[in-house]
C-alpha cells in the first residue's frame, strides 16, 4: 500500500525542527530511522535521532528563522530545499542553506525512515 505525503507535510517537519519539536518528529520517524548529515555522524535510531535534536534545540536561538524554497515529492522520496538563519550564543547571526532527501516507509504510513541532510553556511 502506498502512502503519499503533501508539501504540507514537509512543511511541518522542517517548522518541528527549527522549533525543537521533539514530539512531532519522534512521532513521524520510524523505530530504526537513519538520518545522516553529510560531514558529520550518522544518528541511528528514534532515540538517538530525538536525543540529537533536543541537542541541537539547546544550543540554537529561539528567533531562527526558516524559508522553504522548494518541496519535491516522488512516491515514498521527498526533497526540499531552503535557508536557514540564527543567532550563535556568540551573539553572531549566521546564515545556512541546506537540502534535506527523506525516504518514506510504506509500510508504517509513511514514517520517515531516512534522512540525508546537506547544510552549507551562507558566507555572505
Amino acid at each position: 500500500m502506498s502512502v503519499l505525503k503533501t508539501q504540507g507535510f514537509f512543511e511541518q517537519v522542517n517548522q518541528a525542527f527549527l522549533e525543537g519539536d521533539a514530539d512531532f518528529i519522534a512521532k513521524n520517524v520510524t523505530d530504526d530511522v537513519v538520518w545522516t548529515m553529510a560531514g558529520e555522524e550518522t544518528i541511528r535510531g528514534k532515540a538517538a535521532f530525538v536525543e540529537m535534536l533536543e541537542k541541537m534545540d539547546s544550543q540554537s536561538d529561539s528567533g531562527a528563522t526558516l524559508t522553504i524554497d522548494a518541496i519535491i515529492l516522488d512516491g515514498p522520496r521527498a526533497a526540499v530545499t531552503g535557508k536557514m538563519t540564527g543567532r550563535m550564543e556568540s551573539g553572531e547571526e549566521k546564515g545556512y542553506v541546506y537540502c534535506d532527501l527523506y525516504l518514506l516507509d510504506e509500510l508504517q504510513n509513511g514514517k520517515i525512515k531516512e534522512l540525508t541532510a546537506f547544510v552549507v553556511e551562507k558566507k555572505d
